[in-house]
């Protein structure tokens, strides 16, 4: 009887013990719409697709920021399309992580993630985009792959 009940208690703190992180691995980011880091492109318009930048000063009353995202590989075509998938897709991490008892809840590999991606954003006095430097990512950005259109 107490044997059965160590057993029950160890598997019930193995499942339920590993959170939701399989969630927030099986939905890897979404993609970024890449064109939008092109010169004429107000600030407003970059914090709403980009985020918050890591970095940011003034220099000769010029804003300068670092921005930096993961550019997810998936894009659905649909919002439809992209419940389900994302269901099908925690359920399966959800089944994988129970069955092995927590382990396959590690770390993805960065490739499935999609690209991480850093730029150095200058802007016009105005907020506007006036540079576009590449930090980290951008041979992706360059080589125009998926959903890019930069220049």
């Amino acid at each position: 009887m107490l044997r059965t009940a160590i057993t029950i208690t160890v598997l019930l703190a193995a499942v339920l013990g590993s959170g939701c992180s399989y969630y927030t691995a099986a939905i890897p980011p979404r993609p970024r719409n890449l064109a939008l880091l092109a010169p004429g492109t107000p600030r407003t318009v970059i914090l709403a697709e980009f985020g918050e930048p890591i970095v940011t000063d003034i220099r000769d009353g010029r804003r300068r920021e670092i921005v930096r995202f993961i550019h997810g590989p998936y894009a659905p075509p649909s919002s439809t399309v992209a419940t389900l998938y994302d269901t099908a897709v925690v359920a399966a991490e959800g089944t994988a992580n129970v069955a092995t008892l927590g382990a396959w809840s590690g770390p993805h590999p960065p490739a499935l993630m999609g690209a991480d991606i850093m730029v150095e954003l200058i802007y016009s006095r105005e907020d506007v985009v006036v540079s576009v430097v590449p930090l980290h990512g951008g041979e992706l950005l360059a080589s125009g792959g998926p959903g890019v259109a930069y220049k």
